[in-house]
Protein backbone atom coordinates (compact mmCIF):
# COMPACT_ATOMS: atom_id res chain seq x y z
CA UNK A 1 0.00 0.00 0.00
CA UNK A 2 2.81 2.43 0.70
CA UNK A 3 4.61 1.27 -2.44
CA UNK A 4 1.09 2.03 -4.33
CA UNK A 5 1.21 5.84 -2.03
CA UNK A 6 4.57 6.31 -3.55
CA UNK A 7 3.80 5.60 -7.41
CA UNK A 8 0.85 7.93 -7.54
CA UNK A 9 2.54 10.75 -6.04
CA UNK A 10 5.46 10.46 -8.31
CA UNK A 11 2.60 9.78 -11.35
CA UNK A 12 1.41 12.70 -10.26
CA UNK A 13 4.09 15.22 -9.96
CA UNK A 14 5.92 13.66 -13.26
CA UNK A 15 2.65 14.43 -15.19
CA UNK A 16 2.12 17.92 -13.76
CA UNK A 17 5.77 19.15 -14.43
CA UNK A 18 5.25 17.34 -17.83
CA UNK A 19 1.94 19.24 -18.59
CA UNK A 20 3.30 22.55 -17.14
CA UNK A 21 6.53 22.58 -19.43
CA UNK A 22 4.42 21.10 -22.79
CA UNK A 23 0.65 22.21 -22.80
CA UNK A 24 -0.57 25.55 -23.47
CA UNK A 25 -2.46 26.67 -20.55
CA UNK A 26 -5.23 28.57 -23.49
CA UNK A 27 -6.19 25.55 -25.17
CA UNK A 28 -7.60 23.65 -21.53
CA UNK A 29 -10.52 23.86 -20.13
CA UNK A 30 -10.59 24.52 -16.53
CA UNK A 31 -13.58 22.35 -15.83
CA UNK A 32 -11.39 20.14 -14.55
CA UNK A 33 -11.11 20.95 -10.66
CA UNK A 34 -11.83 19.29 -8.56
CA UNK A 35 -12.29 15.98 -10.64
CA UNK A 36 -10.00 13.32 -9.41
CA UNK A 37 -11.22 10.79 -12.03
CA UNK A 38 -9.53 6.81 -11.16
CA UNK A 39 -7.41 5.44 -13.87
CA UNK A 40 -5.20 2.52 -13.89
CA UNK A 41 -2.21 2.45 -16.09
CA UNK A 42 -0.98 -0.96 -17.67
CA UNK A 43 2.92 0.26 -17.75
CA UNK A 44 5.52 2.15 -15.30
CA UNK A 45 6.13 5.74 -15.10
CA UNK A 46 8.71 6.41 -18.85
CA UNK A 47 7.16 2.68 -20.55
CA UNK A 48 4.59 2.21 -23.21
CA UNK A 49 2.24 -0.58 -23.80
CA UNK A 50 3.41 -2.71 -26.45
CA UNK A 51 -0.09 -3.96 -27.86
CA UNK A 52 -0.34 -7.62 -29.29
CA UNK A 53 3.20 -8.64 -27.31
CA UNK A 54 1.17 -7.81 -24.37
CA UNK A 55 3.90 -6.12 -22.80
CA UNK A 56 5.81 -3.16 -21.38
CA UNK A 57 8.51 -1.40 -22.77
CA UNK A 58 11.03 1.28 -21.98
CA UNK A 59 10.56 4.75 -23.69
CA UNK A 60 12.48 7.78 -23.57
CA UNK A 61 10.37 9.70 -25.75
CA UNK A 62 7.51 9.56 -23.90
CA UNK A 63 5.47 13.47 -24.05
CA UNK A 64 2.18 11.97 -22.27
CA UNK A 65 1.35 9.19 -19.62
CA UNK A 66 -2.36 9.54 -19.69
CA UNK A 67 -5.22 10.59 -21.70
CA UNK A 68 -5.77 14.13 -21.53
CA UNK A 69 -9.46 13.98 -22.59
CA UNK A 70 -12.88 13.10 -20.49
CA UNK A 71 -16.13 12.19 -21.30
CA UNK A 72 -19.03 13.47 -18.78
CA UNK A 73 -22.49 10.91 -18.14
CA UNK A 74 -23.85 12.96 -21.07
CA UNK A 75 -21.00 11.49 -23.69
CA UNK A 76 -19.30 16.10 -24.01
CA UNK A 77 -15.96 15.29 -24.14
CA UNK A 78 -13.87 17.18 -22.06
CA UNK A 79 -9.93 18.35 -22.23
CA UNK A 80 -8.31 18.32 -18.94
CA UNK A 81 -4.37 18.63 -17.28
CA UNK A 82 -3.29 14.96 -16.49
CA UNK A 83 -3.63 16.08 -12.60
CA UNK A 84 -7.14 15.46 -13.24
CA UNK A 85 -6.33 11.42 -12.89
CA UNK A 86 -5.85 9.60 -10.20
CA UNK A 87 -3.57 6.93 -11.44
CA UNK A 88 -2.70 3.72 -10.02
CA UNK A 89 -0.24 0.61 -11.16
CA UNK A 90 -2.45 -2.56 -12.28
CA UNK A 91 0.55 -4.36 -13.97
CA UNK A 92 -0.51 -6.30 -16.78
CA UNK A 93 -2.65 -8.90 -14.81
CA UNK A 94 -3.21 -12.73 -16.59
CA UNK A 95 -6.68 -12.67 -18.03
CA UNK A 96 -8.87 -16.02 -16.24
CA UNK A 97 -9.50 -19.54 -18.54
CA UNK A 98 -11.56 -19.45 -21.47
CA UNK A 99 -10.57 -15.40 -21.66
CA UNK A 100 -7.95 -13.46 -23.64
CA UNK A 101 -6.56 -10.38 -23.67
CA UNK A 102 -8.40 -7.41 -25.74
CA UNK A 103 -6.71 -3.96 -27.06
CA UNK A 104 -8.40 -0.88 -28.49
CA UNK A 105 -7.27 2.28 -29.32
CA UNK A 106 -11.03 3.25 -29.11
CA UNK A 107 -12.61 3.95 -26.32
CA UNK A 108 -14.19 6.97 -23.74
CA UNK A 109 -13.10 7.64 -20.24
CA UNK A 110 -15.94 8.52 -17.87
CA UNK A 111 -15.07 10.95 -15.11
CA UNK A 112 -16.31 8.32 -12.57
CA UNK A 113 -13.30 6.15 -13.93
CA UNK A 114 -15.55 3.81 -16.25
CA UNK A 115 -14.53 2.66 -19.89
CA UNK A 116 -16.79 2.52 -22.86
CA UNK A 117 -15.21 0.64 -25.89
CA UNK A 118 -16.44 0.67 -29.60
CA UNK A 119 -18.28 -2.49 -29.14
CA UNK A 120 -20.54 -0.52 -26.95
CA UNK A 121 -19.74 -2.34 -23.66
CA UNK A 122 -19.31 -0.33 -20.47
CA UNK A 123 -16.28 -1.75 -18.23
CA UNK A 124 -16.16 -0.78 -14.38
CA UNK A 125 -12.90 0.33 -12.69
CA UNK A 126 -10.85 -2.99 -12.06
CA UNK A 127 -11.28 -4.26 -15.64
CA UNK A 128 -9.11 -2.81 -17.59
CA UNK A 129 -6.04 -0.48 -17.73
CA UNK A 130 -4.83 2.38 -19.94
CA UNK A 131 -1.69 3.21 -21.13
CA UNK A 132 0.47 5.05 -24.01
CA UNK A 133 1.17 2.88 -26.47
CA UNK A 134 3.57 3.94 -30.33
CA UNK A 135 2.55 3.91 -33.48
CA UNK A 136 6.32 3.98 -35.33
CA UNK A 137 9.42 3.30 -33.66
CA UNK A 138 10.78 7.23 -34.61
CA UNK A 139 8.27 9.81 -34.41
CA UNK A 140 5.84 7.96 -31.48
CA UNK A 141 2.17 10.19 -31.78
CA UNK A 142 0.51 10.59 -28.54
CA UNK A 143 -2.16 7.34 -28.86
CA UNK A 144 -3.72 5.47 -25.82
CA UNK A 145 -4.86 1.78 -25.88
CA UNK A 146 -6.91 0.51 -23.67
CA UNK A 147 -6.80 -3.06 -22.43
CA UNK A 148 -9.42 -6.02 -20.88
CA UNK A 149 -9.97 -9.44 -20.82
CA UNK A 150 -12.72 -10.75 -23.21
CA UNK A 151 -14.37 -14.07 -23.53
CA UNK A 152 -12.03 -16.59 -25.72
CA UNK A 153 -14.34 -15.82 -29.77
CA UNK A 154 -12.29 -19.17 -30.91
CA UNK A 155 -13.79 -20.74 -28.20
CA UNK A 156 -16.94 -21.66 -29.27
CA UNK A 157 -16.41 -20.88 -33.21
CA UNK A 158 -17.88 -23.50 -35.49
CA UNK A 159 -15.64 -21.89 -37.90
CA UNK A 160 -12.43 -20.97 -38.67
CA UNK A 161 -10.51 -18.78 -36.31
CA UNK A 162 -7.81 -16.75 -37.80
CA UNK A 163 -4.83 -15.16 -35.33
CA UNK A 164 -3.92 -11.96 -35.91
CA UNK A 165 -0.55 -10.48 -34.14
CA UNK A 166 -1.61 -6.89 -33.43
CA UNK A 167 -4.61 -5.29 -32.65
CA UNK A 168 -6.89 -4.07 -35.59
CA UNK A 169 -5.55 -0.77 -36.99
CA UNK A 170 -2.14 -1.74 -36.43
CA UNK A 171 1.05 -3.82 -38.11
CA UNK A 172 4.06 -5.43 -37.15
CA UNK A 173 7.28 -4.19 -36.86
CA UNK A 174 9.63 -6.76 -36.83
CA UNK A 175 12.39 -5.36 -36.26
CA UNK A 176 11.14 -3.14 -33.16
CA UNK A 177 9.37 -6.01 -31.89
CA UNK A 178 6.63 -3.61 -31.50
CA UNK A 179 2.78 -3.26 -32.97
CA UNK A 180 2.60 0.31 -34.64
CA UNK A 181 -0.36 1.84 -36.01
CA UNK A 182 -1.24 1.99 -39.32
CA UNK A 183 -4.11 2.60 -42.10
CA UNK A 184 -3.17 -0.60 -44.25
CA UNK A 185 -6.15 -2.84 -44.01
CA UNK A 186 -5.78 -6.28 -42.63
CA UNK A 187 -6.79 -8.99 -46.02
CA UNK A 188 -6.79 -12.58 -45.59
CA UNK A 189 -6.25 -14.35 -48.50
CA UNK A 190 -7.41 -17.89 -48.11
CA UNK A 191 -6.47 -20.87 -50.29
CA UNK A 192 -6.76 -24.87 -49.96
CA UNK A 193 -4.24 -26.69 -49.82
CA UNK A 194 -2.75 -27.18 -53.37
CA UNK A 195 -2.67 -23.27 -53.23
CA UNK A 196 -5.83 -22.50 -55.17
CA UNK A 197 -7.74 -18.96 -53.84
CA UNK A 198 -10.40 -19.33 -52.08
CA UNK A 199 -13.35 -16.55 -51.43
CA UNK A 200 -13.86 -15.24 -47.76
CA UNK A 201 -15.62 -18.08 -45.46
CA UNK A 202 -18.88 -15.68 -44.18
CA UNK A 203 -18.36 -17.35 -40.56
CA UNK A 204 -14.94 -16.68 -40.16
CA UNK A 205 -13.71 -15.22 -36.67
CA UNK A 206 -10.22 -13.40 -36.48
CA UNK A 207 -8.78 -13.02 -32.77
CA UNK A 208 -6.43 -10.00 -32.84
CA UNK A 209 -3.95 -8.61 -30.71
CA UNK A 210 -2.78 -12.57 -30.21
CA UNK A 211 1.01 -12.89 -30.67
CA UNK A 212 1.96 -16.19 -30.43
CA UNK A 213 3.40 -17.38 -27.29
CA UNK A 214 5.79 -19.91 -27.82
CA UNK A 215 7.41 -21.98 -25.29
CA UNK A 216 10.72 -23.13 -27.75
CA UNK A 217 11.07 -19.04 -29.58
CA UNK A 218 9.32 -18.52 -32.50
CA UNK A 219 10.07 -17.97 -36.34
CA UNK A 220 8.65 -16.44 -39.24
CA UNK A 221 7.80 -17.10 -42.79
CA UNK A 222 8.68 -14.72 -45.48
CA UNK A 223 7.04 -16.05 -48.74
CA UNK A 224 8.11 -13.24 -50.18
CA UNK A 225 11.61 -13.69 -49.74
CA UNK A 226 11.82 -17.71 -49.99
CA UNK A 227 9.85 -19.90 -51.82
CA UNK A 228 10.15 -22.81 -49.67
CA UNK A 229 8.53 -20.30 -46.89
CA UNK A 230 4.77 -20.24 -48.71
CA UNK A 231 2.26 -20.61 -46.42
CA UNK A 232 -1.67 -20.94 -47.21
CA UNK A 233 -4.07 -19.89 -44.95
CA UNK A 234 -6.93 -22.03 -44.86
CA UNK A 235 -10.71 -21.69 -43.86
CA UNK A 236 -10.69 -23.92 -41.04
CA UNK A 237 -8.16 -21.26 -39.66
CA UNK A 238 -5.39 -23.61 -39.98
CA UNK A 239 -1.97 -22.76 -42.03
CA UNK A 240 -0.73 -25.47 -44.65
CA UNK A 241 2.99 -25.58 -44.91
CA UNK A 242 2.97 -27.06 -48.57
CA UNK A 243 7.05 -27.34 -48.18
CA UNK A 244 7.01 -29.50 -45.64
CA UNK A 245 3.37 -30.55 -45.70
CA UNK A 246 2.63 -30.11 -42.68
CA UNK A 247 -0.20 -28.61 -40.72
CA UNK A 248 0.05 -25.77 -38.07
CA UNK A 249 -2.45 -24.29 -35.09
CA UNK A 250 0.18 -22.29 -33.31
CA UNK A 251 0.90 -19.20 -35.14
CA UNK A 252 -0.30 -15.88 -35.64
CA UNK A 253 -0.64 -13.49 -39.26
CA UNK A 254 -0.27 -9.90 -39.97
CA UNK A 255 0.70 -7.59 -42.01
CA UNK A 256 4.85 -6.76 -41.17
CA UNK A 257 6.19 -3.42 -41.78
CA UNK A 258 9.38 -3.60 -44.46
CA UNK A 259 11.37 -1.73 -46.67
CA UNK A 260 9.45 -2.25 -49.68
CA UNK A 261 6.10 -1.97 -47.77
CA UNK A 262 3.86 -4.01 -45.87
CA UNK A 263 3.90 -7.91 -46.72
CA UNK A 264 1.55 -10.70 -45.27
CA UNK A 265 3.69 -12.71 -43.11
CA UNK A 266 3.66 -15.45 -40.60
CA UNK A 267 4.94 -16.03 -37.21
CA UNK A 268 5.17 -19.95 -36.21
CA UNK A 269 6.34 -21.74 -33.04
CA UNK A 270 8.95 -24.04 -33.04
CA UNK A 271 8.62 -27.22 -32.23
CA UNK A 272 9.73 -29.04 -28.78
CA UNK A 273 13.03 -29.91 -28.47
CA UNK A 274 13.39 -33.45 -26.89
CA UNK A 275 14.73 -33.62 -23.74
CA UNK A 276 18.51 -33.35 -22.91
CA UNK A 277 18.46 -36.54 -20.70
CA UNK A 278 21.75 -37.94 -19.22
CA UNK A 279 21.92 -40.50 -21.76
CA UNK A 280 21.44 -38.65 -24.43
CA UNK A 281 24.28 -35.73 -23.05
CA UNK A 282 26.87 -38.83 -23.03
CA UNK A 283 25.61 -39.58 -26.37
CA UNK A 284 26.25 -36.59 -27.94
CA UNK A 285 29.69 -35.94 -26.11
CA UNK A 286 31.28 -39.88 -26.86
CA UNK A 287 30.06 -40.51 -30.16
CA UNK A 288 31.49 -38.21 -32.62
CA UNK A 289 34.69 -38.51 -30.81
CA UNK A 290 34.08 -42.33 -31.36
CA UNK A 291 33.34 -41.62 -34.91
CA UNK A 292 36.34 -39.51 -35.83
CA UNK A 293 38.58 -42.33 -34.04
CA UNK A 294 37.16 -45.00 -35.99
CA UNK A 295 37.49 -43.10 -39.31
CA UNK A 296 41.35 -43.18 -39.04
CA UNK A 297 41.39 -46.75 -39.29
CA UNK A 298 39.27 -47.00 -42.59
CA UNK A 299 41.67 -44.48 -43.75
CA UNK A 300 44.65 -46.66 -43.07
CA UNK A 301 42.44 -49.55 -44.30
CA UNK A 302 42.07 -47.49 -47.72
CA UNK A 303 45.45 -46.36 -47.80
CA UNK A 304 47.04 -49.85 -47.39
CA UNK A 305 45.32 -50.96 -49.99
CA UNK A 306 46.28 -48.49 -52.34
CA UNK A 307 49.82 -48.73 -51.80
CA UNK A 308 49.99 -52.29 -52.53
CA UNK A 309 48.92 -53.45 -55.83
CA UNK A 310 49.27 -57.24 -55.02
CA UNK A 311 45.78 -56.44 -52.97
CA UNK A 312 43.94 -54.00 -55.64
CA UNK A 313 42.22 -57.04 -57.05
CA UNK A 314 38.49 -57.07 -57.54
CA UNK A 315 38.33 -58.17 -53.48
CA UNK A 316 40.91 -55.68 -52.46
CA UNK A 317 39.10 -52.35 -54.45
CA UNK A 318 35.88 -54.10 -52.72
CA UNK A 319 37.22 -53.26 -49.48
CA UNK A 320 38.66 -50.19 -50.59
CA UNK A 321 35.07 -48.45 -51.86
CA UNK A 322 33.18 -50.19 -48.54
CA UNK A 323 36.34 -48.27 -46.69
CA UNK A 324 36.04 -45.10 -48.20
CA UNK A 325 31.77 -44.60 -47.81
CA UNK A 326 32.26 -45.83 -43.96
CA UNK A 327 34.45 -42.89 -43.49
CA UNK A 328 32.46 -40.24 -45.21
CA UNK A 329 29.47 -41.58 -43.09
CA UNK A 330 31.18 -41.61 -39.91
CA UNK A 331 32.85 -37.93 -40.61
CA UNK A 332 29.68 -36.56 -41.84
CA UNK A 333 27.64 -37.99 -38.85
CA UNK A 334 30.39 -36.88 -36.22
CA UNK A 335 30.05 -33.04 -38.19
CA UNK A 336 26.13 -33.44 -37.92
CA UNK A 337 26.10 -34.05 -34.08
CA UNK A 338 28.94 -31.69 -33.08
CA UNK A 339 27.67 -28.76 -35.10
CA UNK A 340 23.71 -28.77 -34.44
CA UNK A 341 23.12 -25.27 -36.38
CA UNK A 342 24.58 -25.32 -39.69
CA UNK A 343 23.21 -23.17 -42.30
CA UNK A 344 20.23 -24.53 -44.56
CA UNK A 345 22.79 -25.13 -47.45
CA UNK A 346 25.41 -26.80 -45.57
CA UNK A 347 22.91 -28.99 -43.54
CA UNK A 348 21.20 -30.35 -45.87
CA UNK A 349 23.87 -31.17 -48.05
CA UNK A 350 26.05 -32.52 -45.47
CA UNK A 351 22.65 -35.04 -44.67
CA UNK A 352 22.25 -35.79 -48.90
CA UNK A 353 26.22 -37.04 -48.21
CA UNK A 354 25.60 -38.70 -45.50
CA UNK A 355 22.67 -40.54 -46.57
CA UNK A 356 23.99 -41.67 -50.24
CA UNK A 357 27.44 -42.51 -48.00
CA UNK A 358 25.24 -44.68 -45.27
CA UNK A 359 23.79 -46.71 -47.91
CA UNK A 360 26.76 -47.01 -50.26
CA UNK A 361 28.55 -48.62 -47.03
CA UNK A 362 26.02 -51.38 -46.77
CA UNK A 363 25.50 -52.01 -50.75
CA UNK A 364 29.44 -52.45 -51.05
CA UNK A 365 28.85 -54.69 -47.85
CA UNK A 366 26.72 -56.15 -49.65
CA UNK A 367 28.74 -56.53 -53.06
CA UNK A 368 31.53 -58.46 -50.78
CA UNK A 369 29.04 -60.71 -48.86
CA UNK A 370 28.17 -61.81 -52.54
CA UNK A 371 31.72 -61.81 -54.07
CA UNK A 372 32.62 -64.18 -50.87
CA UNK A 373 29.48 -66.32 -51.47
CA UNK A 374 29.90 -66.60 -55.38
CA UNK A 375 33.81 -67.92 -55.07
CA UNK A 376 33.11 -70.42 -52.69
CA UNK A 377 30.62 -71.97 -54.85
CA UNK A 378 32.56 -71.40 -57.95
CA UNK A 379 34.15 -74.87 -58.79
CA UNK A 380 36.85 -73.37 -60.67
CA UNK A 381 39.63 -72.90 -58.93
CA UNK A 382 39.89 -69.34 -58.85
CA UNK A 383 43.19 -67.18 -60.57
CA UNK A 384 45.28 -64.77 -58.86
CA UNK A 385 44.94 -61.53 -60.47
CA UNK A 386 45.10 -58.09 -59.92
CA UNK A 387 43.61 -56.75 -62.78
CA UNK A 388 40.10 -55.42 -62.44
CA UNK A 389 37.60 -57.05 -64.50
CA UNK A 390 33.88 -57.46 -66.28
CA UNK A 391 33.00 -58.51 -62.65
CA UNK A 392 33.99 -55.54 -60.61
CA UNK A 393 32.04 -53.00 -63.14
CA UNK A 394 28.78 -54.79 -62.34
CA UNK A 395 29.75 -54.34 -58.86
CA UNK A 396 30.32 -50.77 -58.93
CA UNK A 397 27.19 -50.21 -61.19
CA UNK A 398 25.20 -51.64 -58.17
CA UNK A 399 26.81 -50.37 -55.10
CA UNK A 400 26.62 -46.90 -56.67
CA UNK A 401 23.30 -46.57 -58.33
CA UNK A 402 20.87 -47.73 -55.92
CA UNK A 403 22.36 -45.03 -53.16
CA UNK A 404 22.06 -42.66 -56.28
CA UNK A 405 18.34 -43.95 -56.96
CA UNK A 406 17.30 -43.76 -53.35
CA UNK A 407 19.07 -40.81 -52.37
CA UNK A 408 17.31 -39.15 -55.70
CA UNK A 409 14.14 -40.59 -54.94
CA UNK A 410 14.55 -38.94 -51.71
CA UNK A 411 14.95 -35.39 -52.98
CA UNK A 412 12.59 -35.35 -55.19
CA UNK A 413 10.04 -36.36 -52.82
CA UNK A 414 11.42 -33.66 -50.57
CA UNK A 415 11.23 -30.90 -53.10
CA UNK A 416 7.71 -31.96 -54.81
CA UNK A 417 5.09 -29.79 -53.73
CA UNK A 418 1.68 -30.46 -53.59
CA UNK A 419 2.17 -34.29 -52.49
CA UNK A 420 -0.20 -36.19 -50.34
CA UNK A 421 0.20 -35.30 -46.71
CA UNK A 422 0.67 -39.60 -45.85
CA UNK A 423 3.62 -39.78 -48.52
CA UNK A 424 7.11 -39.44 -46.50
CA UNK A 425 9.76 -37.14 -46.90
CA UNK A 426 13.38 -37.03 -45.51
CA UNK A 427 12.84 -33.63 -43.94
CA UNK A 428 16.08 -32.43 -44.33
CA UNK A 429 17.45 -29.29 -42.75
CA UNK A 430 13.58 -28.92 -41.27
CA UNK A 431 14.07 -29.31 -37.41
CA UNK A 432 18.05 -31.15 -38.04
CA UNK A 433 20.28 -32.17 -40.44
CA UNK A 434 18.84 -35.58 -40.82
CA UNK A 435 15.82 -37.24 -41.06
CA UNK A 436 12.38 -35.48 -40.27
CA UNK A 437 10.33 -38.22 -38.80
CA UNK A 438 10.15 -42.10 -38.19
CA UNK A 439 8.57 -42.60 -41.15
CA UNK A 440 11.12 -41.65 -42.99
CA UNK A 441 13.78 -42.67 -41.27
CA UNK A 442 12.30 -46.46 -42.13
CA UNK A 443 11.62 -45.26 -46.17
CA UNK A 444 14.72 -43.95 -47.16
CA UNK A 445 17.64 -45.42 -44.69
CA UNK A 446 16.37 -48.55 -42.41
CA UNK A 447 14.22 -50.13 -44.59
CA UNK A 448 16.86 -50.39 -47.37
CA UNK A 449 19.66 -51.07 -44.51
CA UNK A 450 17.31 -53.99 -43.43
CA UNK A 451 16.82 -55.55 -46.83
CA UNK A 452 20.25 -55.32 -47.60
CA UNK A 453 21.29 -56.75 -43.94
CA UNK A 454 19.26 -59.59 -44.73
CA UNK A 455 20.70 -60.68 -47.99
CA UNK A 456 24.36 -60.71 -46.58
CA UNK A 457 22.81 -62.98 -43.90
CA UNK A 458 21.78 -65.48 -46.59
CA UNK A 459 25.20 -65.15 -48.49
CA UNK A 460 26.75 -65.92 -44.86
CA UNK A 461 24.88 -68.56 -44.36
CA UNK A 462 25.17 -70.12 -47.39
CA UNK A 463 29.07 -69.45 -47.34
CA UNK A 464 29.44 -71.06 -44.16
CA UNK A 465 27.46 -74.28 -45.26
CA UNK A 466 29.98 -74.16 -47.64
CA UNK A 467 32.94 -74.02 -45.48
CA UNK A 468 31.45 -76.39 -43.24
CA UNK A 469 31.36 -78.96 -46.45
CA UNK A 470 34.59 -78.55 -46.90
CA UNK A 471 37.03 -81.76 -46.54
CA UNK A 472 40.69 -81.37 -45.66
CA UNK A 473 42.58 -84.11 -46.93
CA UNK A 474 44.43 -86.80 -45.12
CA UNK A 475 47.90 -85.27 -46.38
CA UNK A 476 47.78 -82.74 -44.14
CA UNK A 477 49.36 -82.86 -40.12
CA UNK A 478 47.11 -82.72 -37.74
CA UNK A 479 48.67 -79.01 -36.84
CA UNK A 480 47.76 -77.82 -40.27
CA UNK A 481 44.44 -79.34 -39.59
CA UNK A 482 43.80 -77.32 -36.65
CA UNK A 483 45.11 -74.21 -38.55
CA UNK A 484 42.61 -74.92 -41.07
CA UNK A 485 39.99 -75.05 -38.42
CA UNK A 486 40.89 -72.09 -37.00
CA UNK A 487 41.09 -70.59 -39.89
CA UNK A 488 37.29 -71.61 -40.98
CA UNK A 489 35.94 -70.36 -37.54
CA UNK A 490 37.67 -66.47 -38.47
CA UNK A 491 36.17 -66.50 -41.51
CA UNK A 492 32.84 -67.49 -39.75
CA UNK A 493 33.01 -65.03 -37.47
CA UNK A 494 34.16 -61.99 -39.99
CA UNK A 495 31.24 -62.84 -42.16
CA UNK A 496 28.76 -62.94 -39.26
CA UNK A 497 30.04 -59.41 -37.83
CA UNK A 498 30.43 -58.15 -41.30
CA UNK A 499 27.02 -59.38 -42.81
CA UNK A 500 25.05 -57.26 -40.45
CA UNK A 501 24.44 -58.96 -37.07
CA UNK A 502 25.87 -56.06 -35.22
CA UNK A 503 24.16 -53.57 -37.51
CA UNK A 504 20.63 -55.13 -37.31
CA UNK A 505 20.76 -53.74 -33.50
CA UNK A 506 20.76 -50.03 -34.97
CA UNK A 507 17.73 -51.13 -36.68
CA UNK A 508 16.42 -52.84 -33.52
CA UNK A 509 17.04 -50.22 -31.03
CA UNK A 510 14.99 -47.23 -33.16
CA UNK A 511 12.24 -49.62 -33.53
CA UNK A 512 12.33 -50.61 -29.85
CA UNK A 513 13.01 -47.45 -28.20
CA UNK A 514 13.74 -47.40 -24.29
CA UNK A 515 16.65 -45.89 -22.44
CA UNK A 516 19.11 -44.93 -24.51
CA UNK A 517 21.55 -46.29 -21.64
CA UNK A 518 20.47 -49.65 -22.82
CA UNK A 519 21.71 -49.13 -26.42
CA UNK A 520 25.02 -47.29 -25.54
CA UNK A 521 26.78 -50.36 -26.19
CA UNK A 522 25.86 -51.57 -29.28
CA UNK A 523 25.70 -48.56 -30.82
CA UNK A 524 29.76 -47.65 -29.60
CA UNK A 525 29.94 -51.67 -31.18
CA UNK A 526 28.61 -50.77 -34.24
CA UNK A 527 30.65 -47.48 -34.40
CA UNK A 528 33.85 -49.53 -33.89
CA UNK A 529 33.27 -52.30 -36.70
CA UNK A 530 35.75 -49.85 -38.69
CA UNK A 531 38.80 -50.77 -36.34
CA UNK A 532 37.37 -54.76 -36.90
CA UNK A 533 37.52 -54.00 -40.80
CA UNK A 534 40.95 -52.46 -40.39
CA UNK A 535 42.23 -55.79 -38.25
CA UNK A 536 40.70 -58.23 -40.45
CA UNK A 537 41.71 -56.57 -44.25
CA UNK A 538 44.96 -55.12 -43.02
CA UNK A 539 46.19 -56.93 -39.78
CA UNK A 540 47.24 -60.37 -41.63
CA UNK A 541 50.64 -61.36 -42.29
CA UNK A 542 50.93 -61.69 -46.22
CA UNK A 543 49.69 -58.12 -45.58
CA UNK A 544 52.38 -57.28 -43.22
CA UNK A 545 54.93 -59.12 -45.14
CA UNK A 546 53.94 -57.04 -48.48
CA UNK A 547 54.12 -53.79 -46.46
CA UNK A 548 57.76 -55.03 -45.45
CA UNK A 549 58.77 -55.90 -48.69
CA UNK A 550 58.03 -52.30 -49.95
CA UNK A 551 58.98 -50.68 -47.39
CA UNK A 552 61.89 -52.04 -45.68
CA UNK A 553 62.04 -49.31 -42.90
CA UNK A 554 58.82 -50.91 -41.25
CA UNK A 555 61.00 -53.98 -39.98
CA UNK A 556 61.89 -52.89 -36.92
CA UNK A 557 58.54 -52.87 -36.01
CA UNK A 558 58.30 -56.87 -37.36
CA UNK A 559 58.71 -58.14 -33.79
CA UNK A 560 55.55 -56.14 -32.49
CA UNK A 561 53.12 -56.52 -35.49
CA UNK A 562 54.09 -60.53 -36.03
CA UNK A 563 53.27 -61.28 -32.46
CA UNK A 564 50.35 -59.19 -32.67
CA UNK A 565 49.10 -61.31 -35.28
CA UNK A 566 50.54 -64.62 -34.35
CA UNK A 567 52.27 -65.66 -37.71
CA UNK A 568 53.27 -68.24 -37.88
CA UNK A 569 55.89 -69.64 -40.42
CA UNK A 570 55.47 -73.59 -39.54
CA UNK A 571 51.37 -72.87 -40.64
CA UNK A 572 52.17 -70.39 -43.25
CA UNK A 573 54.01 -72.90 -45.13
CA UNK A 574 51.79 -76.26 -45.11
CA UNK A 575 48.42 -73.52 -46.85
CA UNK A 576 47.24 -75.33 -50.00
CA UNK A 577 46.27 -73.30 -53.15
CA UNK A 578 42.42 -73.39 -51.65
CA UNK A 579 43.09 -72.14 -48.50
CA UNK A 580 45.12 -68.97 -49.89
CA UNK A 581 42.78 -68.24 -52.06
CA UNK A 582 39.77 -68.86 -49.55
CA UNK A 583 42.63 -66.10 -47.53
CA UNK A 584 42.90 -63.75 -50.10
CA UNK A 585 38.90 -63.64 -50.59
CA UNK A 586 37.44 -63.17 -47.59
CA UNK A 587 40.12 -62.38 -44.91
Amino acid sequence: MRHQHAYTIAVGLTLWMASCAGSDESTLQHDDQGLLIPLAKCCDVGEFYNAGFDSCVEWDTLDMEVPGTYFDSNGTGHTVTPSAFLVSLTNLTICPNGQVVKTSTNFQIFEDGSLKTADGILREPGEFCVNRIVSESTAPLAMFASRFCIADPCANSSSGCIHKCCPTGMILNETERLCQLSSVPFVIPFHDESGTPLLPPTSVVVRDGVFVDCKHGVYSLRPSAEEDEEFYILPNGRIHLPAIREYVDDYCVDQFASEDGTVLQALLCFPPQPEETAANVVIQSIYPYFLFVSSLFLIATFIVHALLPELRNTHGVTVMCHAASMTVMYIGLATIQLNPYLSDDVCIGLAVLVHFAFLATFTWLNVLSFDIWWTFNDRRLPRRSHKLGRRFIYYSLYAWSVPTLIVLFGQIVDNVRGLASHISQPGFGTLKCWFHTPGSFYIFLYGPMSVLILCNVFFFTMTAITLCRTKIGTHHKDNASLFYSKQKFRAIFVLFVLMGISWMTEVISFAVGGSAYLWIPTDILNILTAVFVFFIFVCKPNVWSLLMKKYPCLQKFDRFCSSCMKYDNSNQENEDRSFIDLQQTTI
